[in-house]
C-alpha cells in the first residue's frame, strides 16, 4: 500500500523535475548566446561606420603654437614659431582638400546605368558644380600664398650674411619635417590638377558650359539675359578654367611673385644661392631617405612623401629656372621611380614621374614623351608578378600580427609589462596596412592606367588584399577599447625615452651655461641656441602627443646640432619621434591605408570576385569583407551627395548594382543549390530505380554554413541571405504547385526537409486550391448552380455528375475525389454553404414548379388524369 503511494506521489514531481531541467537548459542556451554575442571574438564583423558611439584616439590641444614654445633665446623662438606655424597651416590644407574636394571631383560624371542624359542635363549638373570649383579656386589661391611665404621664410632662414643665425647656428641643417609638410601641400595641388584633368565627364560637361555661354553671348534675347551680365559670367568662367583647369594649381605656386626680404632690402627667391643650395641638399637627403624605405617592410605613407618631394624638385626647378637643372637630384628622382613607376594618388588620378616631370619641368628633348610612357608601363607589368608574390608574404605576416593582436591586447594581460610590444604591434599594423594598400591600388590601378586586362589568375590575390585590408581595419576598431585605454601610456612611455636622451644633454647644455656666466666668460652662442632648440624638444614631450607639438618637436630636431650626440641616440630619438608620429594620428593612418574606395571605378570586377566566392562555397563568409571595401565607395558617394555635387540616386544606383549583383552571383545560385539538393534526398527516398549516393564517397556541399552568415550590409540596408534564399524556395514551390498539383506532398516533404536540414521555415502555402485532380471544385460549382444543373447529369449507379454531350472534344465528369479533395483544401465550412447553394437553389425551382401546377390547362389536364386513374385502377 505504502508503495502505490509513493508511486502515485513520484510521477508529479518527476513531471516537475523534468519541467524545471528543460527550463534550466533553456536559460543555459540562451545565456550562453548572450555570452557568445557578447564576447570580443576575432571572427565577429564589425561595421566601425554603424557603432552608435565612436572613440576618437588623436589628441587634441586648444591652443596655438606660439603658447607650446618658451625657451631663452629669443631667435630661437621665433624660428620655432614661424616655421611651425607655416608647417601647421600646410597640414591644415592638406586636410581641408582631402576631406571636401577629393571626393567630389573624383565621383563627378560617375554614373551606374547606360540611360542616355535627358537634353540639358549636363550643362544642369556642371552648373551645380560652380560652387564647388570657386571654393576650390579660392583655396589654391590660399595654398599658392602659403608656399610663397614658406618659400619665403626659407630664404629668411638660409642668408649668408653677417650676424646671422645660419653663419652661427643652423649652417648645414636640413628642415626635412618642414620640407615634408611643404611636400604634402604641393602633393594635394598635383592630386587636385590630377583629379580635374582625368575626370572626362567633367571636362566634357565644362566645354559644353562655355559653348551655351558663347551662345547666349551672340544671341542674348534668346536666353532672356542682357549682354553685360553674360559677358560677365563668360569672364568669370574663363578665369575659373584659368585657375582650376589644366594643371593650374600646381603652376600657380611658382607664377606667382617670391619674394626675399633681407637686410638690403627686397629680391627675388632665386637670387638667394644658398637657400637654394640648401634645399637641394635636404630634397637629396629625403631621396636617400625614401629609397630605403619604399619597398621595404618599413614602408608607409612614403609613396605620399616621394610626389611632394618630386612636387618640391619642380618646384624650386622654376624657381630656379634660366639655369642649369641639377641633373644628381633629376637621376635620384628617376633612379627612384624604377621602384614605384606608378603612384595612385586618388581615385583615378595617377602619378607617373616621368610624365609629370615633362609637364612640369623644362628637360631636353632626349628621349621623346611616348618612349619614356612605353618604358614605365613595361616596368609595371614586369613588376606585377613581384607584387602578387609580395601580397602572399603580406598575408601570412598579417595572420601572425593579428594572432598576436589578440593574445597582446587583451584585459587579462598587464600594462606596463608590455607597452613596448603594444607600440610595435600598433606600428606595425599600419606599416602592414600600407604595404597591402600600396600593393592592392598599384596591382588594380595600373590596369586601368596601362589598359590592360587583368589576368585571371591575378583575382583571387587582388581580392585577398582587399578582404586583409578590411581585416586589419576590423582588427583596430574591435580593440578600439583596448587601444584607447593603453594609447597614452604607450605615446608616454616613448616619449619617456626620448626623454631618457635628451635630458642629460639639456642638463649639461645648461651647465656649461651657467657655468660660463658665473665666472664671467663669454658664453657661446652655439650652445645658446642648442639648449633653447632641446629645451623646446623637452618641454612639448611632456605634454600630450598632439599635432602641434609634434610639429615643434620635429622643427627643433632638425633644427639641433647632431655633433654633439652619439649616433646610436640619434637613429633611437628619429625612430621613436615616427613612432609617435604614426600613434598620434592612428585612426586617420589606419582609415587612409584601408580605405577601399578606389573600387568604385572597378566595380564590373565584383561579379568576378563573387564568382570565385561561389566556386567554394565554404568562402562565402568572406562577403562580408567584400562587402566593406566596396561600402567605402558607397560612402565617398555618399558624402559627395550630401554636399549635393553630384546626382542624388548616386548612392541609391551603387547600392542597387551592389544587391543585384550580390543576388545574381550569391543568392540565385546558392538557392539553386539547395533545391537541387532537396529535391534529389526526396526523389531518392521515393523513387526505388534511383541511384542513392553515398555522402562519404561523393562528397557534398557545406550549404548550410552559407545560410549561418550574418546578414551582409550593403551601402545602405543589410541583405540577409537565409531569409531571401527561403524567399525563394517559397515562391519556387509555389509556383510548381500550381502546375503540377499532383505533387504537393512531394513539395511539402521537401519544406520539411529544408527545415530539418537548413533550418529554413518556410511558409505553408495552402495548396493546392481552385480546381484539383482536374476537376471542378465544390465552391465553384455552388457559385454557378444553375449552369451545373443544366449541363451536367448524374449516374445513379457510379454516382458521377457527367457533362452532357456537346460540341466539346472531351467531357468532365464530378465524383466523390473531387468533393473529398474541396473539404480537405477548404475544410469542413464548405458543407453548411453547400447545403445552403443547394436548399435556396431548390427552394426556387420548386417555387416555380408549385405556380406551373396551378395553372387552369394543367390542372384541368391533370384531373382528367387523375378520374381516368381512379375509374381503371385494378
Amino acid at each position: 500500500m505504502q508503495d502505490n503511494e509513493h508511486h502515485s506521489y513520484s510521477a508529479p514531481t518527476e513531471e516537475h523535475l523534468d519541467t524545471f531541467r528543460k527550463f534550466i537548459s533553456t536559460q543555459n542556451q540562451e545565456l550562453r548566446s548572450l555570452e557568445s554575442a557578447l564576447e570580443d571574438s576575432s571572427t565577429d564583423v564589425w561595421d566601425p561606420y554603424q557603432d552608435v558611439v565612436g572613440i576618437e584616439l588623436r589628441a587634441h590641444e586648444d591652443c596655438h603654437i606660439s603658447t607650446l614654445i618658451e625657451t631663452d633665446s629669443k631667435d630661437i623662438s621665433k624660428v620655432l614659431i614661424v616655421f611651425s606655424t607655416v608647417a601647421e597651416e600646410c597640414a591644415r590644407l592638406v586636410d581641408v582638400a582631402e576631406q571636401r574636394f577629393f571626393g567630389p571631383l573624383s565621383c563627378y560624371g560617375e554614373r551606374f546605368d547606360n540611360s542616355p542624359l535627358p537634353e540639358g542635363a549636363e550643362v544642369e549638373q556642371i552648373s551645380s558644380f560652380i560652387p564647388l570649383l570657386e571654393d576650390l579656386s579660392h583655396f589654391a589661391a590660399r595654398c599658392h600664398s602659403v608656399v610663397a611665404n614658406a618659400l619665403s621664410q626659407l630664404a629668411g632662414l638660409y642668408t649668408d650674411e653677417k650676424n646671422t643665425l645660419y653663419k652661427s647656428c643652423f649652417k648645414g641643417t636640413r628642415l626635412h619635417s618642414f620640407l615634408t609638410q611643404l611636400g604634402e601641400l604641393l602633393r594635394v595641388l598635383i592630386t587636385l590638377d590630377g583629379l580635374v584633368g582625368s575626370n572626362q565627364e567633367l571636362q566634357y560637361h565644362w566645354s559644353e558650359y562655355k559653348r551655351v555661354l558663347q551662345s547666349a553671348a551672340l544671341e542674348p534675347e534668346v536666353f532672356g539675359m542682357r549682354p553685360k551680365r553674360i559677358a560677365k559670367v563668360l569672364m568669370a568662367v574663363m578665369r575659373l578654367e584659368a585657375d582650376v583647369f589644366n594643371g593650374a594649381m600646381l603652376r600657380g605656386c611658382w607664377m606667382q611673385d617670391l619674394p626675399w626680404y633681407h637686410e638690403k632690402g627686397e629680391g627675388e627667391i632665386r637670387a638667394n644661392k644658398t637657400m637654394l643650395e640648401e634645399v637641394t641638399s635636404t630634397i637629396r637627403s629625403l631621396l636617400v631617405y625614401l629609397s630605403a624605405h619604399i619597398g621595404d617592410a618599413t614602408e608607409s605613407n612614403h609613396r605620399k612623401w616621394f610626389v611632394g618631394v618630386v612636387g618640391l624638385f619642380a618646384l624650386f626647378a622654376q624657381v630656379n629656372r634660366g639655369r642649369e637643372l641639377d641633373s644628381k637630384t633629376y637621376k635620384s628622382i628617376v633612379s627612384l621611380s624604377s621602384k614605384v613607376p606608378l603612384i595612385v594618388l586618388f581615385g583615378r588620378a595617377f602619378f607617373v614621374v616621368t610624365d609629370f616631370l615633362h609637364d612640369a619641368l623644362p628637360l631636353p628633348a632626349t628621349k621623346t614623351r611616348e618612349k619614356e610612357l612605353e618604358k614605365t608601363r613595361a616596368l609595371f607589368l614586369k613588376q606585377e608578378e613581384a607584387l602578387l608574390q609580395q601580397l602572399q608574404r603580406l598575408q601570412l605576416e598579417v595572420s601572425a600580427w593579428m594572432v598576436r593582436m589578440e593574445s597582446s591586447f587583451s584585459p587579462r594581460v598587464g600594462l606596463t609589462e608590455v607597452l613596448s610590444t603594444r607600440a610595435n604591434l600598433l606600428v606595425q599594423g599600419v606599416l602592414l596596412a600600407s604595404q597591402l594598400g600600396n600593393v592592392g591600388k598599384l596591382s588594380l590601378s595600373g590596369h586601368l592606367w596601362t589598359r590592360t586586362a587583368i589576368r585571371q589568375s591575378s583575382l583571387k590575390p587582388l581580392m585577398q588584399s582587399f578582404l586583409l585590408l578590411k581585416a586589419l581595419q576590423q582588427t583596430y576598431h574591435r580593440k578600439s577599447f583596448l587601444i584607447a585605454s593603453h594609447l597614452v601610456h604607450i605615446q608616454r612611455f616613448l616619449q619617456l625615452r626620448v626623454l631618457h636622451i635628451l635630458d642629460p644633454i639639456c642638463k649639461d647644455l645648461e651647465t656649461q651655461i651657467a657655468t660660463a656666466r658665473k665666472g664671467g666668460w663669454k658664453v657661446e652662442e652655439p650652445k645658446v641656441h642648442m639648449a633653447a632648440l632641446v629645451t623646446a624638444m623637452c618641454d612639448n614631450l611632456r605634454g600630450p602627443n598632439t599635432r602641434q607639438r609634434r610639429t615643434v618637436v620635429n622643427l627643433a630636431w632638425d633644427l639641433l646640432p647632431k655633433k654633439q650626440i652619439r649616433e646610436g641616440d640619434v637613429d633611437e630619438v628619429g625612430l621613436q619621434l615616427r613612432k609617435l608620429e604614426i600613434l598620434g594620428s592612428l585612426q586617420e593612418m589606419v582609415g587612409e591605408a584601408t580605405d577601399c574606395s578606389f573600387l568604385l571605378w572597378s566595380r564590373g570586377l565584383l561579379p568576378l570576385f563573387l564568382a570565385d566566392l561561389r566556386s567554394n562555397w565554404k568562402d562565402v563568409n568572406q562577403i562580408h569583407g567584400l562587402m566593406a571595401a566596396m561600402g567605402d565607395a558607397g560612402r565617398l558617394l555618399k558624402e559627395a551627395e550630401e554636399e549635393g555635387h553630384i546626382p542624388s540616386s548616386s548612392v541609391s544606383s551603387f547600392s542597387r548594382f551592389l544587391k543585384e549583383t550580390v543576388e545574381w552571383e550569391i543568392v540565385t545560385p546558392l538557392s539553386q543549390e539547395i533545391e537541387t539538393d532537396l529535391r534529389i534526398h526526396i526523389h531518392s527516398a521515393q523513387i526505388s530505380q534511383m541511384v542513392k549516393s553515398n555522402p562519404l564517397k561523393s562528397g557534398t556541399l557545406d550549404l548550410f554554413a552559407c545560410l549561418q552568415l550574418q546578414p551582409v550590409f550593403v551601402v545602405d540596408e543589410f541583405v540577409n541571405i537565409k531569409e531571401r534564399v527561403a524567399s525563394y524556395l517559397d515562391s519556387t514551390f509555389y509556383d510548381l504547385t500550381t502546375v503540377t498539383t499532383h505533387d504537393w506532398k512531394t513539395y511539402a516533404e521537401m519544406k520539411n526537409l529544408a527545415q530539418d536540414k537548413y533550418r529554413l521555415s518556410l511558409i505553408e502555402t495552402y495548396l493546392p486550391t481552385g480546381t484539383l485532380d482536374q476537376g471542378l471544385d465544390v465552391l465553384e460549382i455552388m457559385r454557378h448552380i444553375h449552369v451545373f444543373v443544366a449541363n451536367y447529369t448524374y449516374h445513379l449507379h457510379t454516382q458521377v455528375f457527367i457533362e452532357k454531350p456537346g460540341e466539346n472534344k472531351y467531357i468532365r465528369s464530378i465524383g466523390i475525389q473531387q468533393v473529398a479533395n474541396s473539404i480537405r483544401t477548404h475544410g469542413m465550412g464548405i458543407m453548411n454553404t453547400t447545403v445552403n447553394y443547394t436548399y435556396q437553389f431548390l427552394a426556387r425551382k420548386l417555387a416555380i414548379m408549385s405556380q406551373f401546377l396551378f395553372d387552369d390547362h394543367i390542372k384541368s389536364r391533370l384531373v382528367k388524369d387523375v378520374n381516368f386513374f381512379r375509374q381503371n385502377k385494378m
